[in-house]
């Protein structure tokens, strides 16, 4: 009989601690879970658009698109990248 009685108090138990558990929201499990919020903030400060690139094909499209933006572009005083730009073509650059 007590034997019964914790058999059923251990389900009881773990039914009720399963009902308080809950569930990860979806947009937590999506791959770019926060980065809105981020890359939002960024722009809006920096005037600049922020990027997550996650896969080898999003990482060659963005160094096109820098490539296009400063590819036998004449660099002055006047029209010089800023130091942002900078450190991204650094980056991109280190990568091939």
């Amino acid at each position: 009989m007590i034997g019964i009685f914790k058999l059923l108090m251990g389900f009881g138990f773990t039914l009720v601690l399963g009902a308080c558990a809950t569930a990860i929201p979806v947009v937590y499990m999506e791959p770019n879970a926060g980065f809105a919020n981020v890359s939002s903030q960024t722009s809006a400060t920096i005037g600049k658009r922020a990027t997550f690139a996650q896969t080898q094909a999003e990482n060659i499209m963005l160094k096109k698109q820098v490539h296009t933006l400063v590819y036998q572009k004449t660099i002055s005083a006047d029209n010089k990248p800023s130091s942002s730009e900078s450190s991204i073509i650094k980056k991109l650059n280190s990568d091939k």
